[in-house]
């Protein structure tokens, strides 16, 4: 409960609309043919440069360690964590946020628990 509390607050402050994206994972589409190269360009594009298993120290730019993008292992291993910082807006930073369509693509994957 405190979690959704914690979505919907992040959503009047400024996050998006329940309505324009999932606020939780969901079930994966059964129709769905999503796959690691639908998502890697993403994750390239808006994650990596702080977020990917060749940095450490301060070339992470305070990224956590083992919170990685630039595989599809890394990047399926704390999916909801990852769906989360998404749909609150948090990740990726305010000057490189994704468009609708990509957080869709990546909603999918992470709902389809990150296939290769």
């Amino acid at each position: 409960m405190r979690y959704r509390t914690f979505l919907f607050a992040s959503w009047l402050v400024g996050g998006c609309a329940p309505d324009e994206l999932p606020g939780d994972l969901g079930e994966c589409p059964e129709d769905s043919d999503i796959g690691w190269s639908d998502v890697a360009p993403i994750f390239e594009a808006h994650c990596t440069r702080c977020h990917a298993t060749t940095l450490t120290g301060s070339a992470r730019s305070g990224a956590p360690e083992f919170v990685d993008f630039n595989t599809s292992n890394a990047a399926a291993t704390n999916g909801f964590l990852t769906w989360s910082m998404i749909w609150t807006e948090q990740m990726p930073k305010a000057a490189d946020p994704l468009t609708e369509d990509d957080a869709r693509l990546v909603w999918e994957w992470l709902s389809c628990e990150g296939p290769s």
